[in-house]
């Protein structure tokens, strides 16, 4: 497991500069949509959403999410594969 706390999951985790060196900055994602979608947005995990994906989520894996949105299922992947890698990204800032 990951020792690094999940965030928020109303809130996406972003850094402008190398991990190691800026604390994240915490930006809130709303990308256009009505609260009750980003509600549903921001409840979603790996388990039910990429429920699929799970058995090939192994320790030490690198892992890209593309279209990220808020990052839940993003943070839920890092758990999975800690001490591994994920990347999330998403079209919105």
């Amino acid at each position: 497991m990951s020792e690094n706390p999940a965030p928020d999951r109303h809130t996406a985790v972003n850094s402008d500069a190398a991990p190691h060196t800026a604390a994240p900055r915490q930006d809130v994602y709303t990308h256009g949509y009505q609260e009750s979608v980003l509600r549903a947005h921001a409840a979603r995990t790996a388990a039910d959403s990429a429920a699929y994906l799970i058995p090939h989520l192994t320790h030490g894996l690198s892992v890209l999410d593309v279209g990220s949105g808020p990052g839940t299922i993003t943070a839920d992947f890092a758990r999975l594969v800690a001490p591994g890698k994920v990347l999330g990204i998403d079209r919105a800032p």
